[in-house]
């Protein structure tokens, strides 16, 4: 309640009574009738009546915003879409990899500096280490995609940042991003971060911490600051896609 509110009515609180007792005890006017016990009595009712229907307002109204919010919250919530970043090592062009129509491969400096001027049948002999990152949820795409990844190469104490604007991903749609350094034949990824946007309006941070082995999501307000949605332990695990690969063509 606005503060300025609360003064006026502490205020009334102790003006009041005193009124009361003024207008009624030592005044009165033409042609009303009844003792000032009998009005003191009505006025009891009167005002009871009053204050009861504005506390039972007030408790309404309280109880309405309440549910709106509930509702409200309910709605972001399920309207919540989550990313999610997997290693994967293939091709440099990915020729036999099976994904929607739509799928890119982020242009890196190095990546592309090394793919210039080579053959498709060059490419298809050399491989690297991709991030495929997707979304999931109810909602069909996310907004303002960013993705952040540190890392750095074998023979280097230096960490390189590749940094990468993705923009809208569809449900459907995987970004690649390659993590390939020049002249680095393996790279360790330390930190991975995405911010994107969804539709319900709501900022969201995920992070994919290799150094500290931690992943998580976490809810960025108006004010910047992180709330987290839930977080996990991350434990090292090796797979393979058996129905993702298309049977190579042998030449």
């Amino acid at each position: 309640m606005n503060r300025k509110y609360i003064i006026i009515s502490c205020i009334g609180v102790f003006i009041i009574p005193i009124l009361i007792n003024y207008l009624l005890m030592t005044w009165g006017a033409w042609k009303v009738y009844g003792s000032a016990d009998s009005w003191l009595g009505f006025l009891a009712n009167y005002s009871g009546g009053i204050i009861g229907g504005i506390v039972a307002y007030i408790i309404a109204n309280s109880q309405i915003k309440q549910e709106l919010e509930f509702n409200r919250q309910q709605s972001i919530e399920a309207d919540r879409s989550y990313v999610s970043v997997q290693e994967f090592k293939g091709q440099f062009r990915l020729p036999n990899i099976q994904t929607s129509f739509k799928s890119r491969i982020m242009l890196t400096e190095d990546y592309e500096n090394y793919i210039e001027g080579k053959t498709n049948a060059f490419l298809q002999k050399e491989t690297t280490i991709f991030y495929r990152i997707y979304h999931f949820g109810i909602p069909e795409v996310i907004l303002n995609c960013k993705v952040k990844i540190q890392l750095k190469g074998e023979a280097s104490e230096t960490s390189t940042v590749i940094k990468s604007n993705i923009g809208v991903i569809q449900k459907e749609e995987e970004v690649f991003i390659p993590l390939y350094l020049e002249k680095q034949k393996e790279v360790m990824v330390d930190l991975v971060e995405v911010t994107y946007s969804t539709i319900a309006g709501e900022k969201m941070y995920y992070k994919y911490d290799l150094v500290n082995l931690k992943e998580g999501y976490w809810v960025l307000n108006e004010d910047g600051e992180s709330v987290e949605v839930f977080s996990f332990p991350m434990k090292n695990s090796n797979w393979i896609y058996p129905n993702r690969l298309k049977e190579e063509q042998h030449v």
